[in-house]
């Protein structure tokens, strides 16, 4: 039973590496990989990838979307969430990233990318310490940095108007997601099956 477990598991993370490829390519972008390069002066920024489309599916079947709502990507590498984002209906994409190799990277894949001509997609190579995201009507980070990051983040924009969702995958980064769970929010709720949990001011 354990061998035909290994098995399942082999083959659901192959379908998943497979589907992503091919999406990738449907939309003319290139956003697989993994770049580990050290930013000097940024101790705990963590080394940059992307999760599956299919566990982008997953979260954002969670999440609250309207024509209107402005999306946000703090620490957005390659772009895959941004490009997912333009594809499920948001207005208008931003992302942040902090790496100037993989901001260029991103900045190739708009260019390539099927619809933008017809969606609002910017990328900026900037520390996100600095982002206001009170404009935002949805913020997803998917474990980008340490937790002396993101207390600057959240510290930035204490204030921040009511109903923002902030879709945070934490990974195995339980320090982090600690500090998360500990401030107000109107609202928590955890995505099925995944270290993710979505959090509503």
């Amino acid at each position: 039973m354990k061998s035909l477990k290994s098995i399942y598991n082999f083959l659901a993370w192959y379908y998943r590496k497979l589907e992503s490829i091919f999406i990738d390519n449907y939309l003319g972008v290139k956003t697989s990989g993994i770049i580990s390069t050290i930013v000097p002066g940024y101790p705990d920024v963590y080394y940059c990838e992307t999760l599956y489309y299919w566990h982008l599916r997953k979260i954002f079947d969670q999440v609250t979307i309207h024509k209107s709502d402005v999306f946000y990507d703090l620490g957005s590498g390659y772009g895959r969430v941004l490009f997912y984002a333009a594809e499920i209906g948001f207005s208008k994409i931003e992302g942040f990233e902090l790496r100037p190799d993989a901001y260029a990277l991103a900045i190739k894949n708009i260019a390539g990318y099927r619809n933008n001509k017809s969606c609002d997609i910017t990328i900026k190579c900037m520390d996100v310490a600095d982002v206001d995201v009170s404009k935002a009507d949805v913020i997803y980070m998917y474990n980008p940095f340490g937790l002396a990051t993101l207390k600057k983040v959240i510290e930035k924009n204490a204030v921040l108007p009511k109903g923002i969702q902030i879709i945070y995958f934490f990974n195995e980064n339980i320090e982090c997601v600690n500090y998360m769970n500990s401030l107000k929010w109107a609202k928590v709720e955890k995505v099925r099956k995944l270290p993710c949990n979505i959090y509503t001011t």
